[in-house]
């Protein structure tokens, strides 16, 4: 199959659309089929041959973040030449419409997966104040756009139940997004780069690691992690948080650890590049992993766990099914639990190597290769029951229709006047 992958951030951004945007790519391709990610251009870069950057501008607000122009003639040339045999959109903006409107002008299938919970990020919309009008909104455009698919891919349950709430009309399968398994392998671990991070880091030898990995922005609840830390370093003095990403929030969890007293304990090194990843998830002894309302599966702890770390995370339906408290991780449902749960994990090294062995075998069965296998299902369902035609079919259809009312009429008009 030649299958075509809208996106509208992909690398040097990094987020769960990201990774998972990329993992469908590669293992689609080890298994066989040709598959083409379109997203938007960045000036400089390198990328992989089967990214295609499309026509962009700097977004009005955020000048670093790109934004594809809808359609450009050259885009769609491109897109034609690709022979897609089916298109699959990671997003309701711009790369999405894009997409929606190659697969209706060639008549093919469009799969679309709902990454994001819209609901959960109206505060930025309403100066930090939710609102239910906001909510109503998300839902109609998000009913609105997912009507117009073949298909709809749902991440987790949590998801799959929100897009029964919004009563979308689509078949929805649950497919999680999977983890490259090889590339969080002990074996391809960087010593001397973790060694890097922890000089940057200031953390010494034998010093407890608390590590926060992720995008820092107000939905994440990084200040959850950083608000336990006084307590956390009370019981365990030489305890360490280190935050690895960064993001919009950042300013002010840097103001919240100085407040708290704990600025000397807490170290921000921002991004570190994917290939690293596995790298900076291994320099810590427990991953701390508090978003939850706002998670449509929780990416970031499958990777932790991939790594052989251990995880402690909110209980929340996203980790339903994945996550079991006391088995692979260590859950808390209220802020005011984190810390004492935190201070057990790092002052029980038995108990820190049992979940993280446990939770090793868990992301063996969530692994990059069934993500694709469980996709490439779908699509073939897909084309199946493809009924659509192309648009330039049609447009031919309805000028031969014109072409032959026309001829009847000069017909009528030769008969009447025999007559």
């Amino acid at each position: 199959m030649n299958i075509g992958l809208f996106a509208d951030i992909y690398y040097p951004e990094i987020s769960g659309v990201v990774t998972s945007t990329q993992v469908l790519a590669r293992e689609l391709i080890a298994a066989g089929h040709n598959a083409y990610v379109f997203t938007p251009r960045y000036p400089g870069g390198d990328d992989e041959p089967f990214v295609h950057r499309v026509t962009s501008l700097p977004a009005v607000v955020f000048q670093k973040i790109r934004v594809a122009v809808p359609y450009t003639v050259k885009d769609a040339n491109i897109i034609r030449d690709c022979n897609l045999d089916i298109i699959h959109t990671q997003t309701e903006l711009s790369l999405g419409y894009l997409g929606r409107h190659m697969a209706k002008e060639l008549g093919l299938p469009i799969i679309h997966t709902y990454h994001t919970l819209y609901k959960d990020y109206t505060h930025y919309l309403n100066f930090g104040k939710p609102t239910s009008r906001y909510d109503t909104i998300i839902e109609g455009i998000s009913r609105n756009y997912l009507k117009r698919c073949t298909a709809v891919i749902a991440p987790s349950q949590k998801v799959y139940d929100l897009l029964a709430q919004y009563g979308v009309n689509r078949p929805v399968y649950i497919v999680p997004t999977g983890v490259p398994l090889g590339s969080f392998d002990s074996a391809n671990r960087d010593e001397a780069y973790m060694d890097e991070l922890r000089l940057r880091a200031g953390v010494g030898p034998g010093q407890p690691v608390v590590l926060s990995l992720g995008r820092l922005s107000r939905e994440k609840s990084v200040d959850v992690t950083i608000s336990a830390m006084p307590e956390v370093i009370a019981a365990i003095p030489g305890a360490k948080l280190v935050v690895i990403g960064d993001g919009p929030d950042r300013g002010r969890l840097e103001g919240l650890a100085a407040k708290l007293g704990v600025g000397g304990s807490v170290s921000f090194l921002g991004y570190v590049p994917w290939e690293k990843i596995n790298s900076a998830y291994s320099i810590g002894d427990v991953f701390v992993f508090a978003s939850s309302t706002t998670e449509t599966q929780g990416l970031a702890f499958v990777e932790a766990m991939a790594a052989g770390t251990c995880v402690i995370a909110r209980r929340d339906a996203s980790n339903q099914g994945i996550l079991q408290d006391g088995q692979n991780s260590l859950l808390f449902e209220r802020a005011d639990q984190l810390a004492s749960i935190i201070t057990r994990a790092l002052g029980d090294d038995r108990l820190r190597r049992t979940l993280a062995a446990n939770g090793l075998k868990t992301a063996d069965g969530i692994s990059g290769r069934k993500f694709a296998t469980d996709m490439i299902e779908v699509y073939k369902k897909a084309i199946t029951s493809n009924k659509s035609r192309p648009v330039s079919m049609l447009m031919r259809d309805k000028r031969t229709r014109a072409r032959r009312l026309r001829a009847l009429r000069k017909q009528r008009k030769y008969r009447d006047a025999r007559k």
